[in-house]
């Protein structure tokens, strides 16, 4: 699902206080996908979830393979993640060109790493997540632009989400 946060007959002023048009078209934009729904989806796959669920032990006693290994996180985790499926997660933004040798196809990607996967899973393409792509060269300020995820985060990390699937209900908080 791809959500438009400024509508084409949006006439409202930017919060920024700057121009939000330019001959009736939106300045900048952003194709925003709802992390709530990625995230269902990926706790709903059976193979997923039952990954999320495995406990990160290292494969050599004394040997630290992730930062789940380590004792700050082993003494914190019951405060931070009270529930098994608790995901943690890490957000990258990186920008990039689309169409080589062209500078009006730059634009700036969020992605999201679930850090709950085994280390040798979370990198994997079908294991990560796009939340938005914004048009254009980004070296500013992009928080206008991370602002619907930042909320969303809020919400995830507060109330938490609750899905249904044919393996069960599971509920769980994003962090």
């Amino acid at each position: 699902m791809v959500v438009d946060f400024f509508p084409g007959n949006s006439k409202a002023p930017c919060s920024c206080g700057k121009p939000q048009f330019k001959n009736t078209k939106h300045i900048k934009t952003i194709s925003y996908f709802l992390l709530t729904k990625q995230l269902s989806a990926f706790v709903a796959d059976h193979n997923t979830h039952n990954l999320l669920l495995k406990t990160h032990e290292p494969s050599e006693e004394g040997v630290l393979e992730d930062i789940f290994n380590g004792k700050v996180f082993r003494d914190c985790k019951q405060e931070l993640f009270p529930n098994n499926l608790d995901i943690p997660i890490s957000l990258f933004i990186d920008g990039f060109i689309a169409f080589k040798g062209s500078n009006s196809s730059k634009m700036t990607i969020l992605h999201i790493v679930v850090l709950g996967l085994p280390a040798q899973e979370r990198y994997k393409k079908e294991h990560m997540l796009q939340v938005a792509i914004i048009l254009g060269d980004h070296n500013g300020d992009l928080y206008t632009f991370l602002r619907p995820l930042l909320n969303e985060l809020r919400t995830l990390e507060a109330a938490g989400i609750r899905v249904t699937c044919p393996d069960g209900v599971f509920t769980f908080n994003v962090h």
